[in-house]
């Protein structure tokens, strides 16, 4: 399946909000497979984000280990920050059906936020 990094980057905790509910096992195999391929791209894009910051910001005093983008330098962040971020990424995931998840009560901003996950295989009023 072929993402944008911010697209699962988002959406980390709206996984991790669906495991806490306890779905029924099947979906929770397949939300736990998909983080299994989405975790290291969002560590990866963690770290990658935190050496932009220290090198273009500045140490923070009285602060240790926070950083504040420099004025001179928020124009060069700002565009390797988008293109980090809009980086296009092929990971082996499988659409959930939204029936796997009727049990549960999924927020709207979680919804949208897994919209690239999620397949609605629901018909009429069900």
């Amino acid at each position: 399946m072929k993402l944008i990094l911010k697209d699962i980057a988002s959406s980390e905790q709206a996984l991790t909000n669906l495991l806490e509910q306890k779905p029924p096992a099947i979906a929770s195999y397949k939300i736990q497979r998909a983080l299994r391929h989405i975790i290291p791209e969002i560590e990866l894009f963690s770290k990658t984000r935190d050496e932009l910051v220290q090198k273009y910001g500045k140490p923070i005093e009285g602060q240790p280990g926070a950083f504040k983008i420099a004025p001179e330098f928020a124009k060069q962040y700002e565009e390797e920050m988008t293109t980090l971020i809009n980086q296009e990424l092929e990971l082996d995931l499988h659409p959930i059906p939204l029936s796997d998840l009727k049990t549960l009560d999924i927020q709207v901003r979680d919804m949208l936020l897994l919209d690239y996950l999620i397949v609605d295989d629901v018909k009429g009023d069900e």
